[in-house]
């Protein structure tokens, strides 16, 4: 018997360090929505954490002890203490608890303190945006393991100490202080989606060199594109021809969608028939375009919208096909040194692809200039714009 009791410790425990989430995904609750992540790990304080979202504003972290999430909330204005009953008896998990300001009122017979919710979707959240800082990170100084309640960010820093911090969502900036071996240091992180960028020292001047990390588990949304969505929608007039003729008079960029799962318009005004000769359209005063992001490598290239205007063309070899041209619009929003927009590149392109060697070429007849409506922006040198949109649409899209 003891034997068995022996193993089955043993068979716990490398459950606990090895397990794999079992209550993650998006709830609906009494009190609101939310979503759950566990991660799990010997090195975590209580063998694993469990975090999220809570509402629009809100945040909740927490362990569990068993079935039962033990932890604090944020929602938007206070925070509280929660205890909740994990459970993956149905087809999706559901919890039922208690919760308070002051205390998390377990077992307490007061409905104005119980809190029940259930699961509406399971999966790993990736557009986690209230409670970024939760979690594990691993650095270039060691992991850190951290705990997010509203803007008030503690955790462990690897085995050597811990931290304290406070969180700017305006400026996207984590400030505060770590204990390594007992020694008192300072840092700031510069919170990028997934990542951070930081500088830390034995005082508040940072003199200590760079501290940048990346998040163990990608829960968060890209905050780059969020930043670089949020300055290219609206309305933009046409402004000047670099290349080839006039496109159109007006260009808006319109959002439809959610912070998690964007829907990119493009609603084309009064296009001049070069426009219509590329789109292969009949005459029109407004019309929409869905709109594709692409995201590059390359930081010193801007990223940009672009849509697929017309069908591809295939020519044929020998009765064979030979080659398919596609034709877009590409509309790059383009920045100065401090990440403001400046002005929009718009334009019209075709890729052509060799299907027997796979080469594709690119050719730009047409770029303009498009400023925001209503807008007192000056426009970057032209030579300069010029450049920038010929080397970035000689790059490969992602289709």
């Amino acid at each position: 018997m003891k034997k068995l009791i022996l193993a089955l410790i043993l068979i716990s425990g490398l459950q606990t360090q090895g397990q794999s989430p079992l209550y993650y995904g998006m709830y609906t609750s009494k009190y609101g929505d939310m979503n759950f992540f566990e991660e799990y790990g010997p090195e975590y304080p209580n063998k694993n954490i469990i975090y999220g979202d809570y509402g629009t504003k809100g945040t909740t972290v927490g362990f569990l002890l068993g079935n039962e999430n033990i932890g604090k909330f944020y929602n938007g204005t206070k925070d509280g203490q929660f205890r909740l009953n994990m459970s993956t008896l149905g087809s999706l998990p559901s919890f039922i608890g208690t919760w308070g300001y002051t205390s998390n009122n377990a077992n307490t017979a007061d409905k104005n303190y119980w809190w029940d919710g259930n699961a509406k979707s399971k999966g790993m959240p990736s557009c986690i945006v209230n409670a970024v800082w939760s979690g594990k990170w691993n650095t270039n100084h060691g992991f850190i393991i951290l705990e997010q309640v509203g803007n008030k960010v503690t955790g462990k820093y690897d085995n050597v100490g811990t931290i304290d911090a406070t969180y700017n969502p305006t400026t996207r900036i984590l400030k505060g202080t770590f204990v390594n071996n007992g020694k008192n240091g300072f840092f700031e992180y510069s919170f990028e989606g997934n990542s951070f960028k930081g500088k830390w020292g034995w005082t508040n001047a940072f003199t200590g060199g760079q501290w940048n990390g990346t998040k163990a588990y990608k829960t968060n949304k890209e905050i780059f594109e969020i930043d670089f969505i949020k300055q290219s929608l609206g309305e933009w007039t046409f402004n000047s021809i670099l290349t080839g003729e006039k496109i159109a008079a007006k260009i808006k960029i319109e959002d439809r969608g959610t912070v998690c799962e964007p829907k990119f318009v493009a609603i084309i005004s009064m296009p001049t028939q070069v426009f219509l000769d590329f789109s292969v359209e009949n005459t029109f005063t407004t019309k929409e375009y869905n709109l594709t992001l692409q995201r590059n490598k390359d930081t010193s290239l801007p990223n940009y919208f672009f849509a697929e205007i017309s069908s591809p063309i295939t020519l044929l070899d020998k009765g064979k096909p030979s080659t398919t041209t596609n034709t877009y619009l590409s509309l790059i929003p383009l920045f100065d040194s401090n990440n403001k927009i400046i002005n929009l590149g718009v334009t019209l392109n075709t890729r052509t692809k060799n299907l027997k060697t796979n080469n594709e070429t690119s050719s730009v007849p047409h770029i303009n200039v498009f400023l925001k409506t209503m807008s007192n922006i000056k426009v970057l040198d032209y030579s300069q714009i010029n450049n920038q949109l010929l080397k970035q649409l000689q790059l490969p899209i992602n289709k």
